[in-house]
């Protein structure tokens, strides 16, 4: 792997176009805020954000993690579980909007919520044979991949048409993670091409070393500038029994640069989210609603939950087993369902 690193000056300045996508089910304020302190740290940082982008999953991935999660539990012997909690795409994203409104920080007025994966979904779904396939022998729904998504959003997406300000080129696309994503991404379709077009901006949260899980040489060769503002170290996959293996970048604060990067994307690796606001999660929200917590419940208010507007909006919209059944039935209609080598 071509993957060579000198300190260098920062990364040139650019202006950014920022990218959140996830699950989202449902949001919180910690999706936000996510976004909010990436353009804050690249404002300090000299940079420029002229807009932020939430984009929730579309339903199908959704569909797929919940019908994967009721297979390992049948598996395991669990007893039957209610029916999961779902809030379909269009609510996700009246949620997120709700949820803006709650927000009061500056940056709060360049940030958007676009149904983006099921406006363009009959140009971006895809079969997943070596992810959903052998995940869902069953069958499974046509899912739009991350790497796709960014494509299609850095080329196709209007936010970005636009020049930068002060002539320095077009806007770029930034894409903001939390860094436990960065081991999975050397493993995603055309990397290279992917950051032709983006940067990673990553948001370091409480692990205190991130493993690539496949070679992540293509990922790396594409990026040019590093900007480690966290330290969190970053290793290459284990190769048999060889624990010694120093980081390939992570826990040196610094900017750098990689003599062997064929492209000029940059990456940041920056502080994490302060306070409690690191440790919000879905998972937490959908598990004080599911012991029937309501308007006054502490857990929902710390996930952006105690204005009566964004609370009507949370538990007015989840459907449950009947959403799940109308999703899966018209994804099928149209066409997005991939027979199982079980099916």
């Amino acid at each position: 792997m071509v993957f060579s690193l000198t300190p260098s000056a920062a990364p040139p300045r650019r202006e950014y176009v920022l990218l959140i996508s996830g699950t989202m089910n449902p949001p919180h304020c910690g999706h936000i805020r996510l976004g909010l302190h990436a353009a804050q740290a690249l404002a300090a940082a000299g940079h420029t954000v002229a807009s932020i982008c939430f984009v929730p999953v579309h339903d199908n991935y959704l569909l797929n993690k919940l019908a994967l999660t009721a297979q390992q539990k049948a598996a395991a012997g669990s007893a039957p579980a209610p029916p999961s909690l779902c809030w379909p795409l269009a609510q996700r994203c009246e949620m997120l909007r709700a949820l803006l409104r709650e927000e009061d920080a500056p940056e709060a007025a360049v940030c958007e919520v676009l149904d983006y994966e099921l406006t363009h979904g009959g140009a971006l779904l895809e079969p997943s044979p070596g992810y959903w396939g052998p995940r869902l022998p069953g069958g499974y729904l046509r899912t739009v991949p991350s790497a796709a998504l960014i494509r299609h959003f850095a080329a196709h997406a209007p936010q970005l048409a636009a020049a930068a300000a002060g002539g320095g080129g077009r806007r770029r696309l930034g894409v903001v993670f939390g860094v436990d994503n960065l081991g999975g991404m050397a493993s995603w379709e055309r990397p290279a091409q992917m950051l032709a077009q983006a940067d990673v901006v990553l948001v370091a949260r409480a692990a205190a070393r991130v493993t690539f899980g496949a070679d992540p040489s293509d990922l790396l060769g594409a990026i040019r500038h590093l900007a480690i503002l966290a330290a969190v170290p970053v290793f290459a996959p284990k190769r048999g029994d060889d624990d010694d293996a120093p980081p390939l970048f992570g826990p040196e604060l610094g900017h750098f640069a990689n003599g062997g990067a064929g492209g000029d994307s940059a990456l940041f690796l920056l502080p994490p989210l302060v306070g409690a606001d690191e440790h919000l999660s879905s998972t937490k929200l959908r598990d004080a609603l599911a012991n029937g917590a309501a308007g006054g419940d502490a857990t929902l208010a710390a996930h952006g939950y105690a204005s009566a507007a964004a609370l009507g909006a949370l538990l007015g919209a989840n459907g449950g087993a009947g959403a799940l059944a109308e999703l899966e039935g018209a994804a099928r209609a149209r066409g997005e369902w991939e027979a199982g080598s079980a099916g």
